[in-house]
């Protein structure tokens, strides 16, 4: 039933949510001024045919004001809600109006004009496309992951140990331990989009301080197994110190540690890189030069 109205009534419209100023006139010669919308409400103020046109800028005659006798004018109406906000089948949400005259006009009485027809549709589109939150760029997402990735120090180690001293002319194993060489994850996401950041750990940078150049391992370097011959090298991360650190601050270099961490993105459909990111460790190394010969077989 209500569907038909709505069509009988699409002319309405226009006047319910779109209020202009206009002059209106049934068949039997009666003038309609100002209709005035406000949130919730329109006020129509009307007078009878003869009487003089509001002047403009003129206040709405008030609800139930006048009366509806001879020339004079007409009551205010107002169109007030006739139903709750309803929601149609195509998304669009709406609410069904009918006119007010504050019981000195029944329902109609003003004629034969769209306005004082059966209850107006007033259509409110859809207010969750309207309220959906704006399209978030996967890009400031995957900063924000970024930002949030927590990247160990390198826990390192040497052979001989770095707790003891290093010696002169003695190949030094190095490597960084497995717990602190693994990829590193964190997410950053908003309703419908999570982006994702992985830090993997592709090299690491030993700089001894003693003026030889940095040791670039593009790994954690090979562990020290007991039995090796002690006179070989790392076959992939090493150093062999070509002086002591007796004359430098505290009797020792001060070596710093540095892991290089690859980084990239994924969501919503999308991925890139970012630019590296390190994280390092400050290593404290004694050096000593000895009048010996290492043997084999005694370990390091």
């Amino acid at each position: 039933m209500l569907s038909r109205t709505a069509a009988a009534v699409a002319g309405a419209l226009l006047a319910l949510v779109n209020p202009t100023s206009t002059a209106l006139a049934d068949g039997q010669g009666t003038h309609y001024g100002t209709t005035v919308c406000g949130s919730s409400a329109c006020d129509l103020s009307a007078a009878h045919l003869g009487a003089a046109p509001a002047a403009a800028g003129a206040a709405p005659t008030a609800e139930g004001d006048a009366k509806p006798a001879g020339n004079g004018p007409r009551p205010a109406c107002v169109s007030v809600p006739a139903s709750d906000v309803l929601k149609l089948s195509d998304g669009h949400q709406g609410q069904w109006y009918e006119l007010d005259c504050g019981g000195t006009l029944p329902q109609g009485g003003f004629g034969s004009t769209p306005l004082t027809g059966g209850p107006l549709w007033a259509d409110l589109g859809k207010p969750e496309a309207a309220e959906q939150a704006p399209a978030v760029d996967p890009v400031v997402l995957a900063a924000q992951a970024v930002a949030r990735l927590e990247l160990p120090r390198p826990t390192v180690r040497m052979s001989p140990p770095e707790t003891s001293h290093q010696v002169v002319g003695v190949p030094a194993w190095l490597w960084v331990q497995k717990s602190s060489w693994k990829p590193v994850q964190s997410s950053a996401e908003v309703p419908g989009v999570t982006v994702q950041a992985t830090a993997t750990p592709s090299s690491v940078v030993w700089e001894f301080g003693d003026g030889s150049e940095p040791v670039v391992c593009r790994g954690p370097g090979t562990p020290y197994s007991p039995g090796a011959d002690p006179a070989a090298a790392s076959p992939d991360c090493g150093h062999t110190f070509a002086r002591p650190s007796a004359g430098e601050r505290d009797g020792v270099f001060q070596a710093v540690v540095t892991t290089h961490w690859s980084v990239v993105w994924t969501g919503a459909g999308q991925g890139g890189i970012f630019p590296d990111l390190t994280s390092r460790t400050v290593l404290p190394v004694k050096v000593v030069e000895v009048q010996s010969l290492v043997v084999a077989g005694t370990g390091r």
